[in-house]
């Protein structure tokens, strides 16, 4: 299987903190923490996104803890910027490698008309990303895996080409709740507003009331993103078809790596110590994308104007003029 040799090529990064007399095999250990996006694009998150609709930016914590046997003072530790995909329980913590590269696309790449990003998974009911732009709605379902041959394949066909009919074997599907027999295919116009209906349901959910004040304003926000969301759907069920667009993309590497942004040491111990928090080195450290491993306009694919899937789907091409059926 092939590997992403930029990836491949990430080096260990030095973590360094201050201890006297460190001595060996005591399991000394530090640990990372993602505090922020990279700073040449968070601007655009913030001033294009609604409050919770960014994917979180969550990794295995085993992957952000720094670990090696040292002994003696001011011990320096290295953690791996990259890890194999055994390392990442579940396919969520992968498919964030795709959710964030359509932020960027989106956001950044489409700089001169940038979408406003609604809803992330969390909120939407299944679907990865849910974008507005004026009178216009955007979803995107994103893919991502360990197979970077398939994903170079895949780009190298370039945007609308017609050799990616194979990545399609990664839309799932689900059972219609209105006719169980049914199977309703991943993006299709049926998917669509089963999540869309799903979506308002939840905004229609009765407010949670938590005895900690803390608990209560989480449960808050919770509550005002999710009828916030269900506005927005009830604007998305109502809409022309040529006013929602659909969007696929695909992202795989082998190995994975940590995401772009800020990252700071957060705690550091041993068997024989605690480092306090007043000691911890305040720096914090950025990375961008791995060498030019951001996204590209060959991840991402129209389905609207894409035979392959309109085929497997069962659709055909709307013109701007004709209602999707929903049925």
């Amino acid at each position: 299987m092939a590997r992403n040799p930029v990836v491949d090529g990430l080096p260990s990064v030095p973590v360094r903190f201050k201890s006297q007399n460190l001595s060996e095999n005591h399991g000394t250990a530090a640990f990372v923490r993602w505090i922020a996006d990279h700073s040449v694009w968070k601007s655009d998150l913030d001033s294009h996104s609604d409050p919770d609709a960014v994917e979180p930016r969550t990794m295995p914590t085993h992957v952000l803890r720094v670990r090696l046997e040292k002994s003696g003072d001011d011990p320096e530790l290295k953690w791996e910027q990259k890890w194999e995909d055994d390392d990442i329980p579940n396919t969520n913590m992968k498919e964030i490698y795709g959710v964030i590269r359509v932020e960027y696309y989106f956001l950044k790449q489409k700089s001169d008309a940038p979408w406003h990003k609604l809803a992330c998974k969390f909120g939407a009911q299944g679907i990865d990303s849910l974008f507005r732009r004026n009178a216009k709605f955007a979803i995107c379902e994103s893919k991502a895996s360990v197979h970077y041959d398939k994903y170079l394949k895949y780009i190298a066909v370039g945007p609308g080409g017609h050799g990616r009919k194979d990545v399609f074997d990664v839309l799932g599907t689900i059972k219609d709740p209105v006719d169980p027999q049914r199977t309703v295919l991943q993006m299709s116009w049926r998917w669509v507003l089963i999540k869309i209906d799903g979506m308002i349901a939840g905004g229609d959910m009765r407010r949670v009331r938590k005895r900690d004040p803390s608990l209560q304003a989480a449960a808050d926000r919770d509550y005002a993103a999710r009828r916030a969301i269900a506005r927005n759907a009830r604007d998305l069920r109502d809409m022309m078809s040529g006013e929602i667009e659909r969007w696929f993309n695909y992202y795989g590497t082998d190995p994975f790596y940590r995401l772009p942004g800020k990252y700071k040491l957060v705690a550091a111990r041993s068997a024989e110590f605690v480092v306090p928090d007043a000691d911890l080195p305040t720096t914090e450290k950025e990375f961008d994308w791995p060498g030019e491993d951001r996204a590209r306009p060959e991840e991402f694919i129209r389905l609207d104007e894409y035979e392959p899937f309109l085929s497997q789907s069962g659709e055909t091409r709307l013109d701007d003029d004709d209602v999707p059926l929903y049925i």
